[in-house]
């Protein structure tokens, strides 16, 4: 089918996209090119968002993952911390939503304006891509920088309204996919989410979210 064909196309366009932006965040990361890794890994994040595969919904790239990987890149840019709190904090919510097998309380509102998808499957917490070692070390550092004034803990958003620096942004809005294997951010309290059977990526038990 035509319409198949094209969604199909769609998808592996996605993916390619997905490859890219992960080869450059490595390639730059360890080549100590900082800035290069961190916006390479802030574009990867467009690619959260739900496909469907052979009638499952999956992300091109697991949320918990791409949410890690761009905190972590902000964070070794001094002055590029307030980027790394925004990311990381995401996480947390992200894993706490797992451990809670419920999209309650998951908060995307600091992405809103972003360019990233709030719609994405939740994430298995056998499946996660983040240690737990290594979420207590982010929830510290969440933590951490909460408690700083001189910090601003939001996002740089470009004229237009996109962190992602993509070609083709996204126009999104929060919202919960009922009925379907993923989640975002709920905006009415009481609404779950179904967890995901899929193989996505992340989770640990967090705190609350710093605030």
């Amino acid at each position: 089918m035509p319409g198949q064909d094209a969604e199909a196309l769609e998808i592996l366009h996605n993916c390619q996209l997905a490859a890219h932006y992960l080869h450059v965040h490595n390639q730059a990361a360890a080549n100590g090119w900082l800035e290069i890794a961190a916006k390479a890994a802030t574009s990867l994040l467009r690619h959260i968002g739900t496909v469907r595969v052979g009638g499952a919904t999956a992300s091109v790239v697991p949320p918990d993952k791409a949410f890690y990987l761009a905190g972590l890149a902000w964070r070794r840019i001094t002055d590029k911390r307030g980027q790394a709190f925004v990311f990381l904090n995401a996480l947390l919510d992200i894993a706490e939503a797992v451990e809670d097998n419920s999209a309650a309380g998951l908060d995307m509102s600091d992405l809103v304006e972003s360019g990233i998808p709030l719609v994405f499957v939740l994430p298995q917490r056998e499946a996660a891509y983040v240690s737990d070692r290594e979420m207590e070390e982010v929830k510290d550092w969440v933590l951490e920088i909460s408690m700083q004034q001189d910090i601003d803990q939001r996002l740089a958003v470009r004229a237009g309204g996109d962190t992602t620096r993509s070609s083709t942004r996204t126009q999104v809005t929060p919202t919960l996919t009922r009925g379907a294997r993923s989640c975002g951010r709920v905006p009415t309290a009481g609404a779950t989410c179904t967890r995901a059977r899929s193989s996505a990526t992340n989770a640990a038990t967090p705190a609350r979210r710093a605030r």
